[in-house]
């Protein structure tokens, strides 16, 4: 889920009732032989459905939604009231919808899924969470922590949903609600890939970059979510970058791109680190290799924008960097662009989004000089 989403939770099904015997003992071999004949079968399938639904998390767990999807549904196939197959396959519906930035397509299939298992048990605190999650990449707040409450209700230690409505208070810039659930969550599961960002990032907020970069480390390390370990090298990058370190930034901001491919701003800061790194006056690089960086920093960014047509801060960096090369018309052009797409970035808190539309101005009036 941002971002990043919570990997689904497998649940053993329960087992085969036992066959009850109402023949004569002429018949009684055949309807034993045929009874055990059923509980192999039938223990057999239970068996691969959690086979699949494990793989489905595994899936999830490296990006794979098509994968994910596709596994939730074999289970569905055999038994389409398997109510973890449901919850498992709106998961990676609705972060299909926040990866691929198809929020509104993928969020309302998501939810309808959702529904469906809760049509079936209304007491489903995953599903709840996941219509949350799912209103949440619309960016219906109201929505989404209508749902997280309705999961959080049902299951006072769903910690990935108590996580999440933090998340959401985080975008909508309530840093205080936000740290407080953030930190809730953690006393229930100390080890929550998400929590722990958010915590980081908060943490970067209140100027306390010790602890932001001890928990960013970790999750670049050891997240089981390939998008997390992402998140965490790139904002490990950021902190670099602010102390100067150019080579750890490169470093980190690469390792992001590794961990997930697919993730725009690990593309973005390796942009911004490659451009940095050409204009270096203090190293001994040639004009050559000066202009390879260049170019290589343009095409992460573009790699960057490709990703998520709304990444402002790719936008911003390709603009302020053609501005530097002497291209300002071309500048302007990017430039304009990101100030349009900055209040569909949900990759942004609204206190960020005001902060970055302020930078694209200033840089624009610059340039207009």
């Amino acid at each position: 889920m941002e971002e990043g989403g919570n990997p689904v939770q497998s649940v053993r099904e329960a087992g085969a009732p036992h066959a009850r015997l109402w023949l004569g003992a002429g018949f009684v071999a055949f309807v034993v032989l045929v009874a055990l004949g059923y509980a192999w079968f039938s223990g057999s399938r239970i068996s691969q459905n959690e086979r699949e639904l494990r793989a489905s998390v595994v899936a999830f767990n490296q990006n794979d939604l098509n994968g994910a999807v596709t596994y939730a549904d074999n289970v569905l196939a055999r038994d389409p009231s398997n109510v973890a197959a449901l919850v498992s396959k709106a998961t990676a519906l609705a972060q299909q919808g926040s990866l691929a930035f198809k929020e509104q397509e993928f969020g309302i299939q998501a939810i309808a899924v959702a529904q469906q298992a809760l049509a079936i048990n209304p007491k489903s605190d995953e599903a709840w969470r996941i219509i949350g999650y799912a209103n949440e990449i619309m960016q219906k707040y109201d929505d989404a922590h209508a749902a997280y409450e309705k999961a959080i209700a049902l299951n006072p230690k769903n910690a990935a949903a108590i996580s999440q409505d933090a998340h959401a208070w985080d975008l909508q810039g309530n840093a205080v609600k936000a740290e407080a659930e953030y930190r809730a969550a953690l006393t229930i599961d100390s080890t929550l890939d998400q929590a722990r960002m958010g915590l980081g990032r908060i943490a970067v907020q209140k100027g306390d970059t010790e602890e932001a970069l001890v928990l960013f480390l970790d999750l670049a390390a050891r997240a089981q979510n390939a998008r997390h370990r992402a998140e965490g090298a790139y904002s490990a990058g950021v902190l670099a970058g602010a102390k100067g370190d150019s080579v750890a930034t490169e470093n980190f901001m690469r390792a992001a791109t590794v961990s997930d491919p697919e993730y725009a701003l690990g593309w973005a800061g390796l942009g911004a680190v490659l451009f940095s790194n050409a204009l270096d006056s203090s190293t001994k690089l040639t004009l050559s290799e000066r202009n390879e960086l260049i170019s290589q920093s343009f095409v992460a960014l573009q790699r960057a924008i490709e990703l998520n047509p709304n990444q402002s801060s790719a936008y911003f960096q390709l603009g302020s960097e053609l501005a530097a090369v002497g291209q300002k018309t071309a500048a302007l052009k990017i430039l304009n662009e990101a100030a349009r797409i900055v209040p569909n970035d949900i990759t942004l808190s609204a206190p960020e989004k005001t902060a970055v539309s302020a930078k694209i101005s200033a840089v624009i009036r610059v340039i207009k000089k």
